[in-house]
This record gives structure tokens, sequence and C-alpha cells, in this order.
């Protein structure tokens, strides 16, 4: 009988044990988990669980920014640390965030908090200031820098975001705002004596 308690015991330890360890890899595939979806989608649609579908933005502060190499050859460190930069620079705004980058250009708008889903006006003035700051503070980067130069179009209005698909679902904003800021990055010159170009429409 006293052996067979030992047994007993033995064998809860041991589940114990490996419960414990599959917890704790439950959890940390769940962690990479996070970090590839926050990879893939703007911050705050992750942190406010966005739900499926369509959802209407009455008033969005926006920026487009193009980013250009000076040279001919920049480094690959030059290129992550202009990059880490930006992400540096969005990340003290919590009224914009980055929506979407590809290749050297990004977009970032807002404000996209669950208080700012209706027409709430000093949000939106927030944001837009937000959105000066950043471009003023980029300037200053990289002109210290001297690596880069950049374009950026600044807009607002209305606009929808949403995820969508039925099993690979992927992030979306799209509008009104999306269209104009398009066009007026389209008509933006690249440069202006090889400096920074920043133009802003009618509605920001």
């Amino acid at each position: 009988f006293h052996y067979f308690m030992q047994r007993q015991q033995r064998l809860r330890f041991a589940a114990k044990v490996a419960a414990a360890d599959a917890l704790r890899t439950v959890g940390e595939l769940s962690a990479v988990t996070d970090a590839m979806v926050v990879g893939l989608m703007p911050l705050h649609a992750w942190e406010q669980r966005v739900e499926p579908g369509i959802h209407h933005r009455s008033s969005l502060s926006m920026v487009q920014v193009v980013v250009r190499p000076r040279a001919e050859a920049v480094s690959f460190a030059a290129l992550a640390g202009m990059w880490d930069g930006i992400t540096r620079l969005l990340a003290v705004r919590p009224s914009i965030g980055m929506i979407q980058a590809t290749g050297d250009s990004f977009l970032a708008a807002g404000p996209f908090g669950e208080a700012f889903r209706g027409a709430d006006e000093l949000a939106a003035q927030q944001a837009a200031l937000q959105v000066v700051a950043l471009l003023r503070d980029l300037d200053a980067a990289t002109m210290i820098s001297g690596d880069f130069r950049f374009t950026a179009v600044a807009t607002a209005g209305p606009a929808h975001e949403g995820l969508i698909g039925d099993q690979r679902m992927s992030y979306r904003l799209f509008g009104a705002a999306v269209r104009g800021s398009n066009a007026l990055l389209a008509a933006a010159p690249e440069s202006l004596a090889g400096g920074n170009a920043a133009f802003a429409s009618d509605w920001f």
C-alpha cells in the first residue's frame, strides 16, 4: 500500500510538471503569434480587437511619406536606422499610428480609439497636431543624418477601416481621405531645392 501511494504521488507530480510545461509552451507560442499578428496589422487594430467587417471613421488625420536616399548607395545600417527612427517618432504620438508601410513609403493616421468612432473634434485636432509634430521631427532627423530626404502629404476626412476575408483576414483603410491623400502624393514634387517637401490639403 505504501509503495502504491508513493507511485501515485510521483505520477501526480509528473502530471503537474507536464501540465506546467505545456502551459509555458502555449504561452510562448501565443506570444510569438501575437508578435506576428501585430507586425501584420496596425497596432490599434490588435489592441482594440477590431471586429471583422467594415467600420466607418468619420474624421481621420493622415499623412503619407515617401523617403528617398540622397545617394545611390545607402548602407543597410542607415536604412534600418531610418525606419527605426520613424517607428520611435510614431510610438510617442498615441493619436496616430502606422497603418501601412510599403517599400520606402508609409501611411500614418488617427485617431482610432474606441472613443473616436464618432466625430470628436478635439481628438481629430490632436491627431492633426501630432502629424505636424511628426513631420517636424522627421525633417530634423533627416537633416542631421543627411542620408535621406522625404516628400509628405497630409489630409483629413472620412474613411473606412476593416478586417477583410473569411479565413486569411487582412487590414484595409480606404475611403475619401485615402483617395485624396493618394492623389495629392501623386501630384507632389519629390523635393524642394534638395530638401524635404511637405504639402497639405484644404481639409487638413
